[in-house]
């Protein structure tokens, strides 16, 4: 069995924490200066009618599984609210936002030098790692020729109305993401609960 590290519990409370930072610091802006000040103020508004406040005395499962219903929430109301307002071109923008705010939220030095090595497969390894604060997965493949993860129950897709962040945020922004950070083309087949991710080495045309 190929075995994929575990991600603590307190540094998916972090990621999931610090997406919804950047997301008050960098989308409101966003949506201000395209939409004008009355859509951000609504959308702001909306956030915080489902934002779950987070206690210190809180456990590191329940501040977790708070942060990442925030993360979901806000990220929901954030692409649902601006599907039918934005032009083609500014859809593409607001991608480019999300894709920085990921990059953002990364803290692996190690990538460079595994970049600079073609280490692949390490690649893809840190690629799945990380990605274990979105959702449970596991490695089913560890190959010269690529690495797979299957996502038998999907935690965004478990959340009712959420869809848009699956093809955002995971799927769209995931594959740009693989691709510019992590030097990895991505490909995701979806099934009923989950999906499976193949990652191979990323070759510029």
């Amino acid at each position: 069995m190929i075995r994929l590290k575990a991600m603590p519990v307190q540094e998916k409370f972090q990621h999931a924490f610090e997406m919804v930072r950047l997301y008050q610091k960098h989308v409101l802006p966003f949506v201000e200066s395209h939409l004008g000040y009355g859509e951000m103020h609504n959308l702001r508004s909306v956030w915080r009618a489902g934002i779950i406040p987070i206690h210190e005395k809180d456990s590191v499962e329940d501040k977790y599984t708070q942060a990442y219903s925030n993360w979901l929430w806000m990220a929901r109301c954030s692409h649902d609210a601006l599907a039918d307002q934005l032009s083609n071109g500014e859809v593409l923008e607001y991608k480019r936002l999300l894709l920085s705010m990921y990059e953002q939220r990364l803290n692996n030095p190690d990538l460079a030098v595994l970049r600079l090595l073609r280490a692949h497969r390490r690649l893809a390894k840190a690629y799945f790692y990380e990605m274990q604060w979105q959702t449970p997965l596991e490695l089913t493949s560890y190959s010269k020729t690529g690495v797979t993860c299957l996502v038998r129950e999907c935690k965004i897709r478990q959340t009712p109305g959420t869809e848009r962040v699956c093809r955002v945020d995971c799927q769209h922004v995931g594959a740009a993401y693989a691709r510019k950070v992590y030097h990895l083309k991505r490909v995701t087949t979806q099934f009923d609960h989950g999906c499976e991710i193949s990652l191979t080495p990323w070759k510029a045309s």
